[in-house]
């Protein structure tokens, strides 16, 4: 398993900061479709927002999370919500779940968090990978950054194998399909292929 992301084969400096969707250990990852918006001379917001799929498989996803998780005992981050590990390492949220009292007496900023969440999910990813000779790592890169971090628990949904991988520290990771259960914490249980089968959405 790679432990770090090369560096990108572009020079960099010429790359303007705001196409930065993440860094990791001072490496910058850049939003899918960059090279195209700073050719067409278009802003990062051109690129920024999700696919439909993706966007549809997350809110499938949220919609269960706030049906069955205790509302009293956790909090759902979605947005995006940026993760400051430490210094130059900067990392994405597409859906982080906290336990309400480690929130509790937290004044909001707006800025990124810096402690992690119970759970972090992710669908797919925004970032360019062709950029690095490791990118094909880049998810597991990631999921040792946020396990490292103290994230209890990592699930990517991976749209063109439909694959899902489920991690926790000191575990075996496990790779399986969409239409087996994924257990959340302790006491919740999933499939999202039966999530969409409820919601009647086919993708074949």
């Amino acid at each position: 398993m790679a432990e770090a992301l090369t560096a990108p084969k572009q020079n960099v400096k010429s790359i303007p900061r705001e196409f930065i969707y993440e860094e990791i250990d001072g490496v910058p990852l850049y939003y899918r479709g960059y090279k195209e918006a700073i050719a067409q001379n278009l802003s990062v917001e051109n690129i920024m927002g999700s696919g439909e799929l993706q966007a549809t498989l997350s809110s499938i996803i949220l919609k269960y999370l706030y049906k069955n998780l205790d509302d009293k005992a956790y909090r759902i981050i979605t947005g995006e919500a940026g993760l400051h590990l430490k210094k130059k390492t900067n990392l994405s949220a597409d859906i982080a779940i906290y336990e309400k009292p480690v929130l509790k007496d937290r004044k909001l900023r707006n800025e990124y968090f810096d402690i992690p969440p119970l759970v972090n999910i992710e669908v797919d990813t925004k970032a360019e990978l062709s950029d690095y000779s490791s990118g094909h790592d880049y998810p597991h890169i990631k999921t040792q950054k946020l396990l490292d971090f103290g994230v209890q628990q990592v699930i990517w949904f991976f749209t063109p194998s439909r694959k899902v991988m489920i991690a926790r520290p000191d575990q075996p990771w496990l790779t399986t399909n969409w239409d087996q259960p994924v257990q959340l914490l302790e006491n919740y249980t999933f499939s999202l292929a039966a999530l969409l089968q409820q919601e009647d959405i086919r993708l074949d």
